[in-house]
């Protein structure tokens, strides 16, 4: 097992299990762990329709590997995270998507939390899923805007270009001008997403009391 994880509840009882889990049909997953992404799910009301839909948000890179890119949120963790990857999963997700998860579930403006978050492996990186609510593409981007202007901030808060949302169901955009492909990093979370881990959203979605968001998960 990787020993520079913390052993904290997320970490301990979460991550650690779920890597020895994977490690039985991949002896080398758990020395592969290595960062922790945050799989943001929205359900959207669309006015255009009348209805609500999933969704889930990418981030435009400006740089590196998956440079022009939709890429998932989340990154390599920091020597302030501690060796915990829920800090490492949302101090990311603050810097590439202006989305505070703690404070956002403090407030109330989430469908779940980190202690029945579904979390799934793809390829080293840790995913943990959280559904947002009230959270709006116009105000992420207009605080991204804000940032990537700003040459005095660290380069880690201006790294998307921007932040659009793709539907659950087949992943076409939201919006019918988004400029550039989705990676096939996020392409397999999302099919991973898919085959191990919604029916457990759906699961904490109808304990929590969230029954219509469940049904159309």
């Amino acid at each position: 097992m990787n020993s520079t994880i913390c052993y904290c509840n997320f970490c301990n009882n979460r991550v650690r299990p779920l890597a020895a889990d994977v490690s039985k049909t991949d002896p080398n997953a758990a020395s592969r762990l290595r960062s922790c992404f945050t799989l943001i799910l929205n359900y959207y009301f669309d006015r255009n329709t009348g209805n609500y839909t999933w969704v889930y948000y990418l981030g435009k890179e400006r740089s590196g590997t998956f440079s022009g890119q939709f890429n998932c949120i989340g990154g390599s963790p920091d020597p302030c995270d501690g060796g915990c990857m829920r800090r490492n999963a949302c101090r990311e997700t603050l810097e590439e998507a202006k989305i505070d998860c703690e404070a956002l579930i403090a407030r109330g403006q989430s469908l779940n939390n980190f202690d029945n978050s579904p979390i799934f492996f793809v390829n080293g990186t840790v995913f943990t899923v959280i559904v947002l609510k009230g959270i709006t593409r116009g105000r992420l981007n207009s605080e991204i805007a804000k940032c990537n202007a700003n040459r005095n901030l660290h380069w880690s808060y201006r790294e998307m270009e921007c932040i659009e949302a793709f539907k659950l169901s087949d992943s076409s955009p939201l919006s019918g001008n988004v400029q550039g492909p989705v990676s096939a990093f996020a392409s397999r979370t999302i099919s991973t997403f898919h085959r191990h881990a919604k029916h457990h959203l759906r699961t904490a979605l109808m304990s929590a009391g969230h029954t219509q968001a469940a049904r159309d998960l």
